[in-house]
């Protein structure tokens, strides 16, 4: 990545490029032999001062994620992501607020073809108080092409009580967009293919808590609570070539 800053214009840009390539049992009946993913990816970011309080950042993100089987016949499914997104927050001490405005388009060739666009408008606001403790909340509107409008938000309160005792405690409705990426990094091997994404919206509560027990030694815990419309799952009863080449379908 590269950093730089032109007078009171900050400028950062980020870039990814890999490609991995593993191989699969040699079943008979395999039509695979090998899952090669490849993703990268460019992403541009702006941030301008309007005076003493307000702050101006854009942003550019664009990429693509790729997964080709090859053996007696091959297979190649390639998912492209453009994200803009723009936004603008006043901050006065401890108190800040703005607005958040994006659009998504995602596109899929090979294998299953898709086209989705997303565009979702957010207005946010967070304080600090008591010198330990931070509240945040954040709320508004999102039309996917496939679901329609939805309307999510979250309330976060944050703090340190005591020295050896911190918390975040959270909730909401949230949207999360679900892409070939996603897949790509938490499955070794995935089958792009076995199905149709569709994102995952729904009720949410979560707990984080920290204790340090010693200079050296500290117990962290974690729990969530949601409701989900489009839970991704890996699914091992797929049909061939999934099951048997060791490919993880998935289903939601």
């Amino acid at each position: 990545g590269i950093k730089l800053h032109l007078g009171s214009l900050g400028l950062e840009v980020e870039g990814l490029l890999q490609d991995r390539e593993r191989g699969l049992q040699k079943d008979i009946s395999t039509t695979y032999i090998s899952h090669v993913s490849r993703q990268g990816g460019l992403d541009i970011q702006l941030e301008l001062p309007l005076g003493e309080r307000f702050t101006l950042t854009g942003q550019a993100d664009t990429s693509f994620s790729s997964q080709l089987l090859t053996g007696s016949t091959s297979q190649d499914t390639t998912e492209i992501v453009a994200r803009p997104l723009v936004a603008l927050e006043f901050r006065h001490k401890s108190i800040w607020l703005g607005l958040e405005g994006g659009y998504t388009y995602r596109g899929v060739t090979g294998g299953i073809e898709e086209a989705l666009q997303r565009t979702r408008v957010d207005a946010f606001f967070g304080a600090e108080f008591l010198t330990n403790y931070r509240f945040e909340a954040r709320g508004g509107w999102v039309w996917n092409g496939d679901l329609g409008h939805l309307f999510p938000f979250s309330l976060t309160l944050s703090g340190t009580p005591f020295s050896t005792f911190s918390f975040e405690a959270g909730g909401g409705y949230r949207v999360e967009q679900l892409d070939y990426a996603d897949l790509l990094n938490g499955y070794p091997l995935p089958f792009l293919s076995s199905v149709v994404l569709a994102d995952n919206h729904g009720w949410f509560a979560d707990l984080d808590m920290s204790f340090t027990l010693t200079r050296n030694l500290s117990l962290q815990a974690q729990s969530l609570l949601a409701w989900n419309s489009a839970l991704l799952l890996p699914d091992g009863s797929g049909p061939d070539p999934v099951s048997v080449s060791g490919l993880f379908g998935f289903s939601q």
